[in-house]
């Protein structure tokens, strides 16, 4: 997609949300307002994304500067798929390991989840790469010490050299941990 006349940048992407991270979750379009209204730090984080599309359908992972991150670095995860068909962290967050109690930058989906959860998590992740547009997503980790400890997040895809999805920022809030 690309800009209308006078290279003006396309609409604001709606968000495909998927509730409960079960893979029978109900799915439904969001826009920045009404995700604001259930996590507003996702959508600040969406607004960014949406602005440094610059009339394309996504922006590349060059269109943003840890200047631009900053307020969300600590919560920001990047992942790439891999040639196996799986997905790999290259970086987890500080505040996601911090939270979570486990860093698992370089490994993949098929090395950190059981089935149920890999495979709702290579879901959405090919459902933003497919439909090239943002994907919110909440549930619960199980996680020791805190068990079902609730997440929301935020999975935006990123474009390659070539066009095509090669990274995806995945913007994460714990909101009992921030009461």
């Amino acid at each position: 997609m690309t800009g209308g006349a006078g290279g003006e940048a396309p609409p604001p992407r709606r968000v495909l949300a998927v509730r409960d991270a079960t893979m029978d979750a109900a799915r439904s379009a969001l826009d920045a307002e009404a995700l604001a209204e259930i996590d507003p730090v996702l959508a600040d984080f969406l607004r960014l994304w949406d602005g440094r599309r610059a009339g394309r359908d996504i922006p590349a992972r060059a269109d943003f500067t840890p200047e631009d991150l900053r307020a969300h670095l600590g919560f920001i995860n990047v992942l790439e798929p891999t040639p196996g068909g799986s997905f790999r962290y290259r970086l987890v967050g500080t505040g996601i390991v911090a939270i979570v109690g486990r860093d698992v930058t370089g490994l993949t989906l098929d090395e950190i989840y059981s089935d149920r959860a890999r495979d709702h998590g290579r879901m959405i992740l090919e459902m933003a790469a497919r439909d090239r547009c943002p994907v919110f997503a909440d549930g619960q980790l199980d996680v020791p010490g805190k068990r079902w400890l609730g997440f929301r997040l935020l999975l935006v895809p990123l474009a390659g050299s070539d066009g095509a999805v090669s990274r995806f920022f995945q913007r994460m809030t714990f909101p009992q941990m921030e009461r």
